[in-house]
């Protein structure tokens, strides 16, 4: 009987799958966000939640906590940010640090894709600015910087295009080219959009 046993074993034996399951739980605590199939990131979030648990740990000294998550993760770069940035950031928080969610199906073999996170990282509060102002998008300077640059790369484009006698097929592509970066520039301008 299998009552309450909730190891998922993901196809591999014991020491592959812990392997693997460290693999992923450093790239997650380096990047903070990662891309893995939903089955490796069911089985994953258990671990990425107990590092952050060990390192809040007050009975251990910081040696200690440093001991054990070296005993989790592979590089003591990923331990030194534990202790440095996620621990101030959780300090507060009561499990529950990391998020799964849904992002597709992989091309190849279609398999279910998971983004997993820790809840406070860059991305998810960039993600949760951007559902606030739902009407409104957001577009840096450098953005308006760029098209204005492409505009008038391809006007010269064009007025050389023009003068040569092999432009014509380079002259439609630069045509399009140039009424895309336009109706760009135009919705930009007309739209009550806030540029940042």
């Amino acid at each position: 009987m299998r009552h309450g046993k909730s190891l998922l074993k993901l196809g591999k034996k014991s020491k592959p799958r812990k392997r693997l399951l460290r693999n992923l739980v450093t790239s997650l605590v380096e990047h903070e966000r990662i891309i893995t199939t939903r089955a490796k990131a069911r089985a994953m979030r258990g671990l990425a939640d107990k590092v952050i648990s060990i390192a809040k740990k007050s009975s251990l000294t910081l040696e200690q906590r440093k001991k054990w998550l070296m005993g989790i993760l592979y590089r003591k770069d990923a331990v030194d940010k534990v202790i440095n940035d996620l621990l101030p950031r959780y300090e507060a928080k009561k499990g529950n640090y990391t998020v799964a969610r849904h992002s597709g199906y992989r091309k190849g073999d279609n398999a279910q894709m998971s983004i997993v996170e820790y809840h406070g990282n860059n991305y998810f509060l960039y993600e949760q600015e951007g559902q606030k102002d739902t009407y409104k998008g957001k577009y840096p300077d450098f953005t308006l910087k760029i098209l204005r640059e492409e505009a008038s790369f391809f006007t010269e484009a064009l007025e050389k295009a023009k003068t040569s006698p092999d432009g014509q097929e380079k002259h439609k592509f630069l045509e399009r080219q140039l009424e895309r970066v336009q109706r760009e520039l135009a919705f930009l301008d007309k739209s009550e959009i806030h540029i940042a």
